[in-house]
């Protein structure tokens, strides 16, 4: 099980930013579950082979669900995982039935659609979660605040010329 964990654990380290918990929506408190992208013609082999009863090898499961030999147009789905300890310590049948039926739920639910591998990729290259993203973030804050100032002084100006007018027509009326 080692390779699928490896494997999982290369996956699941690119996880989104949030954490997700459906029942409850979006920017739950749930730290627990990952949402993660699988293949989605991995996962339908897998889930083929699941329906026909047939045995599913530790290299089936890392062959099927490994994005790194997709061409960028191959589509990916979204699954969310809730205990990865448990996964990687299934056998890989398991870890096959696990990703298939979390593939399935989110699928049925107002979930996050499909992506393109390309797309997945660009979000390898600069996941949410990493230092720099959360640098730059910081950064463009610190921007936004300092330049903050000026634009809230700009708009008070702006609505102290448009209010006036109209107090004007007001005392006109009078």
């Amino acid at each position: 099980m080692d390779a699928v964990a490896g494997f999982m654990c290369k996956q699941l380290g690119h996880v989104l930013s949030e954490s997700i918990d459906w029942e409850r929506g979006l920017d739950s408190e749930s730290e627990s579950e990952m949402m993660v992208y699988f293949p989605k013609g991995g996962v339908a082999r897998l889930s083929e082979q699941l329906d026909q009863g047939a045995t599913i090898s530790q290299t089936e499961v890392m062959n099927f669900l490994n994005p790194d030999s997709l061409a960028d147009g191959d589509l990916m789905v979204p699954a969310i995982i809730s205990d990865l300890d448990a996964l990687l310590s299934a056998a890989p049948e398991e870890t096959a039935k696990a990703v298939v039926a979390a593939t399935k739920q989110l699928a049925s639910e107002d979930g996050p659609g499909e992506i393109t591998a390309q797309e997945w990729r660009a979000m390898q290259e600069a996941p949410a979660g990493s230092e720099q993203a959360e640098e730059e973030d910081l950064s463009d804050d610190d921007d936004e605040e300092e330049g903050d100032d000026q634009p809230h002084a700009q708009e008070g100006a702006e609505a102290a010329e448009e209010e006036p007018p109209a107090k004007r027509a007001r005392r006109g009326e009078s």
